[in-house]
């Protein structure tokens, strides 16, 4: 069954054409626009990532200051150690030079 003239055929691509257009107007703008809860959410989302990720800096930060603080303990141990080495070994000098 064909169309009874061409005019009629050309008609019909040009509305399909015109629907198509609309469509892909229609989605564009929806693109463009996001939905107040879709952005809601993202920015909950992001918030959260957020905190999570200051809260791991902040045990980060913690756990190094214990660590430091060890350290500290451990090179006051060895100065002392090395204070007394010196002491003993100033000591063992004067001993041998007869003193």
């Amino acid at each position: 069954m064909l169309p009874e003239s061409w005019a009629d055929v050309l008609d019909r691509i040009q509305q399909a054409l015109a629907e198509a257009i609309a469509v892909a107007e229609q989605r564009e703008r929806a693109a463009e626009a996001p939905e107040p809860a879709a952005t809601e959410e993202r920015w909950q989302a992001l918030s959260a990532a957020l905190d999570e990720r200051f809260a791991a800096l902040r045990a980060s930060i913690e756990q190094s200051e214990w660590q430091a603080a060890e350290a500290d303990v451990q090179l006051g141990g060895a100065a002392l150690a090395l204070q007394a080495w010196r002491e003993a070994a100033a000591a063992a000098g004067q001993r041998l030079a007869g003193g």
